[in-house]
């Protein structure tokens, strides 16, 4: 087993990793990555798997903030910081929850696979989460199964009711020490929630470095997203794809308060 400092996968980790928001596209390319990247752990998955699985877990703009070593026992998960988004994430917290997220995901992955995990923080220097697997009995097969098919998708929704019985499966799955769930259903209360959303949007949209640093991450085409491997393809949210070049000069002229407004309210 290589030592701490063997960076595991590095630039092939993050190279697949702009596909864990997207779970379908036309451009051939694109999806046959995603459908490798989301490919089912095989009969005798090593450590390479247990982080392609890491690389699945969702994270503020997609920008893969972290990198793994292995370890005589494990693997370790620290932040990459140049991946930082200062503007909607000043203190950081985001993207230490999605080192945690790809955390729990690799401790799925591994339990499920007879590799039972322990996850330790070590504070120290800009933060570490190591992760020690031992061996036992697989378990949590059910929640591993889950981590492909999870996704962040910004599409529309179709405007049906959500079905009751599925608010009562969240209720369940929320009764959990340390979890509280708040299910907003009545029409009175979703529009006081709108309201928020939309001036926090408002907000948001009125603020050069927010619209700077959100320009940074996005990927107008299929090849951006594949060379970069992070960010937030415009395909995944049904626009068009473009130049690089032209969507860049074509963003600010469509992405408004007006046009954001009717997406929350269409």
């Amino acid at each position: 087993m290589p030592d701490r400092r063997d960076v595991l996968l590095g630039s092939a980790a993050l190279a697949l990793g702009s596909l864990s928001g997207c779970s379908g596209t036309a451009d051939n390319a694109y999806g046959t990555t995603m459908t490798r990247l989301r490919a089912p752990l095989g009969p005798t998955p090593d450590l390479r798997d247990f982080v392609r699985y890491a690389t699945l877990a969702p994270n503020g703009h997609n920008t893969q903030p972290w990198r793994f070593a292995a370890t005589p026992t494990g693997v370790d998960i620290m932040p990459d910081l140049s991946r930082r988004t200062p503007v909607v994430d000043p203190d950081d917290h985001h993207l230490f929850v999605g080192l945690g997220c790809a955390a729990e995901n690799l401790a799925i992955a591994a339990s499920a696979n007879g590799r039972p995990a322990s996850i330790g923080f070590d504070p120290a220097g800009d933060g570490r989460i190591a992760i020690e697997l031992g061996s036992g009995r697989p378990r949590d097969l059910a929640l591993c199964r889950a981590i492909p098919a999870r996704q962040s998708t910004r599409s529309l929704y179709d405007g049906r009711p959500v079905p009751v019985e599925d608010l009562r499966s969240l209720e369940r799955a929320a009764a959990v020490p340390g979890v509280s769930l708040l299910l907003i259903t009545d029409p009175p209360r979703r529009e006081r929630v709108l309201e928020t959303v939309l001036h926090a949007n408002d907000l948001q949209m009125e603020d050069p470095a927010f619209m700077a640093e959100l320009m940074r991450w996005l990927r107008f085409n299929e090849a951006a997203a594949l060379r970069t491997g992070d960010g937030l393809y415009s395909a995944c949210s049904g626009s068009r794809t473009a130049p690089t070049w032209l969507g860049k000069r074509m963003f600010p002229l469509f992405f408004t308060k007006t046009s954001e407004t009717e997406r929350y309210t269409a």
